[in-house]
C-alpha cells in the first residue's frame, strides 16, 4: 500500500521528540512546584498555630478584665511548645521548633473598656514570625 506525500498519517520521529521534551520540562517544573508549597502548608500551620494560641490567651485576659480584673496586672502568658508536626517537607528539615512567646497589652479606652491585643511571636527557617489578635473588653462587674 503506498501513500502520496499529502496523504501521510501520524507523527513524524522529531515532533514525537519535542513533544517528549516538552513534557518533561512540564513535569520537572511541577517536580520542583510541589516541595514549595509544602513548605508553604508548614508555614501557614504555624501561623494558624499561633493565632490560635494568642487567642486562647486573649480570652483569659479577656475573662480576667470582664470580671474586675486590672490591666496592670494581666495574667502570665503561657509558652505554648510549636506543634512539631511533619519534620521533613521537600527533603529538608523545618526548623520551626520551640515555643511561642506570647504577649498582651491593653489600652484603658475609659468607661471600664479596654483594646487588648495579643502578639504571638515565634522563630521559623530563621525569621522571627509574628501574628496578633486583638479585642475590646468592657468590664461586666460595674
Amino acid at each position: 500500500m503506498t501513500f502520496a506525500v499529502g496523504q501521510a498519517r501520524g507523527f513524524t520521529l522529531i515532533e514525537a521528540l519535542i513533544a517528549m521534551v516538552i513534557l518533561l520540562i512540564v513535569v520537572l517544573a511541577m517536580v520542583n512546584v510541589i516541595p514549595q508549597s509544602m513548605n508553604g502548608v508548614q508555614r501557614n500551620l504555624e501561623r494558624t498555630e499561633a493565632t490560635a494560641q494568642a487567642q486562647l490567651y486573649l480570652d483569659i485576659v479577656r475573662n480576667y478584665l470582664s470580671s474586675g480584673g486590672n490591666k496592670a496586672t494581666l495574667p502570665a502568658a503561657p509558652t505554648p511548645a510549636i506543634d512539631a508536626g511533619s519534620k521533613y517537607q521537600a527533603s529538608r528539615a523545618i526548623t520551626g521548633t520551640g515555643n511561642y512567646a506570647l504577649a498582651g497589652v491593653c489600652t484603658d479606652l475609659g468607661s471600664a473598656s479596654y483594646d487588648c491585643t495579643v502578639t504571638a511571636t515565634w522563630t521559623q527557617d530563621g525569621a522571627t514570625r509574628t501574628a496578633s489578635v486583638e479585642s475590646y473588653v468592657a468590664n461586666q462587674s460595674q
